[in-house]
C-alpha cells in the first residue's frame, strides 16, 4: 500500500553563492544616522555582520557596499552586535560575486 505521507521540500536561498568575506561596510539608519557595520558572509539574497547600532528585528535600513550599490536590508535575526539580515531586493548575483572577489582580492585569495 502506498504510503499517505507528504514530504514538504524547503529550498532554502541563502546558502548558495554565500561567501565568507570581511568587508567594512556603512549602515543608513531611517533616521540618517550613519554606523559602521563588518559583513562577514554574504549571498545575492543576504548578509551577516556585526553591526554598531541596536537594531531590533525587522528593522529596515540601507547598507553602502564596495560596488557602489546601497540596497535596503532587513534584520532577519539578532544576537548581540551580529544580525543575520536580507536584502528587500537581492542584489544581482554578479554584484555578490565581484563583492566576494573583492575581498578574495584585497587578501590574496584566488575566488572560487
Amino acid at each position: 500500500m502506498p504510503s499517505t505521507k507528504k514530504v514538504r521540500v524547503v529550498i532554502d536561498p541563502r546558502q548558495p553563492g554565500r561567501s565568507r568575506v570581511m568587508l567594512a561596510a556603512t549602515v543608513r539608519l531611517p533616521d540618517g544616522r550613519a554606523v559602521e557595520a563588518t559583513i562577514t558572509d554574504l549571498s545575492q539574497y543576504g548578509f551577516r555582520a556585526t553591526i554598531a547600532a541596536d537594531l531590533g528585528e525587522g528593522a529596515v535600513f540601507r547598507i553602502d557596499l564596495p560596488v557602489g550599490s546601497v540596497p535596503e536590508a532587513r534584520v532577519v535575526w539578532i544576537d548581540g552586535d551580529i544580525a543575520g539580515c536580507v536584502f528587500l531586493v537581492p542584489l544581482a548575483a554578479d554584484e555578490a560575486r565581484l563583492i566576494a572577489e573583492i575581498w578574495d582580492g584585497a587578501i590574496g585569495r584566488s575566488p572560487a
